[in-house]
């Protein structure tokens, strides 16, 4: 079954899909945003949200390593790229970043502000992740009233289960289960319509529930899975 959310009353009356998420967890000020992988015009009205949320002088651990070697990208094309989102929405409050290649380990999360998870190959971020004790890592970081923010590949890892991007599947990678912060959910990105009996397929073979957000929508839900606000539409399958 899906459920396309146009509204965001919609989903809080309707009482499923992202909208049946528990609030057990009540951590005020952790925020999860989840974008569709989409270009930063399209992820424009989400990422204002995400900055909105950092004062001047924050600083934001930047986690590319879904996106190198992706289509010939390297970490000065991520410096480049994410330097620029920063201009674009918070020129004027000095905001730091440190950007992680894959070979660095995954630093103390208590003194940034947010942690922001590229997009790019899911199963190269995932690998990554539970290399450096990263489930561990930002799953307290969120309890503790973290900000996350993954953008498609992020997404997805953020989520119960990566194989919604079978496609993307590298060797070598001993699980395919995500941090699960979004309450047993998982996530598909660049979502299309024509994209919906696969997906419904998809949820029916994985047994997960699958949030479907194209690429130029976005959530942001809190610490318990709750939605906040929504951009764009979300379709949900389960």
């Amino acid at each position: 079954m899906s459920q396309h959310f146009s509204e965001f009353e919609s989903v809080q009356q309707k009482g499923q899909g992202i909208g049946y998420l528990s609030n057990e967890v009540t951590m005020n000020n952790a925020r999860i945003f989840l974008g569709g992988g989409g270009t930063a015009e399209q992820s424009h009205a989400l990422d204002a949200i995400y900055f909105s949320q950092h004062q001047s002088g924050s600083r934001i651990l930047y986690i590319p390593v879904a996106t190198i070697r992706q289509e010939g990208i390297g970490m000065e094309g991520c410096y480049d790229w994410f330097s620029g989102v920063v201009t674009t929405h918070a020129a004027d409050k000095e905001i730091d970043f440190v950007l992680l290649s894959e070979e660095q380990e995954i630093p103390a999360l208590e003194g940034f502000a947010s942690v922001y998870l590229g997009g790019g190959n899911t199963y190269r971020l995932l690998r990554y992740l539970l290399a450096k004790q990263g489930h561990q890592k930002l799953q307290a970081y969120i309890r503790s009233g973290g900000i996350i923010y993954g953008g498609s590949a992020g997404a997805v890892v953020l989520g119960k289960e990566i194989r919604t991007v079978e496609e993307e599947r590298l060797e070598g990678v001993p699980s395919t289960k995500g941090l699960n912060l979004l309450q047993e959910q998982s996530v598909l990105p660049h979502f299309l319509p024509a994209d919906q009996q696969r997906v419904q397929d998809l949820a029916t073979k994985l047994h997960t529930d699958i949030i479907a957000i194209p690429e130029d929508a976005g959530l942001v839900l809190d610490a318990g899975g709750s939605l906040i606000t929504r951009i764009g539409s979300v379709t949900f399958f389960g």
